[in-house]
């Protein structure tokens, strides 16, 4: 456990110094923090388009190749979700409005606080007990 990383966390919190440590414990492990995946695996991005089918049918034979060598291209690295790379304005224009908003949500994804500072762990009372007791606060 990073103990300096969770004190510098802890003493942002808009209540402290009066928060008790249930409630940091609640707040550095909330889930608020907007991150996007840079890729998307091949497999998902497959997963998503027949869950649409309906809107894959009436596309071009042309684009649904095109599709087909994207999902292969990248299929070892994942399909860049990066706004403006070819692969994924490519599938923006192929793809239909609701295959696009749920690739979307899955681009999406969000961390706690104590993620977003590189603590893996899920943060205990034990551990802000320690942080607090480490920084003599």
């Amino acid at each position: 456990m990073d103990y300096q990383g969770l004190k510098a966390l802890i003493i942002t919190h808009p209540q402290w110094p009066s928060v008790t440590n249930a409630d940091l414990v609640t707040w550095v492990n909330n889930k608020i923090i907007s991150k996007e995946h840079e890729t998307l695996p091949s497999g998902t991005v497959l997963s998503t388009i027949l869950s649409y089918t309906a809107e894959w049918t009436p596309i071009s034979d042309a684009n649904k190749q095109l599709v087909r060598d994207i999902l292969y291209t990248f299929s070892g690295e994942g399909i860049p979700t990066a706004a403006g790379t070819p692969a994924r304005s490519a599938l923006v224009a192929i793809l239909g409005t609701n295959t696009k908003s749920a690739l979307a949500a899955a681009i999406s994804y969000t961390i706690s606080r104590a993620e977003n500072i590189g603590i893996i762990e899920p943060v205990a009372i034990w551990h802000i007990e320690e942080a607090r007791r480490l920084a003599g606060l």
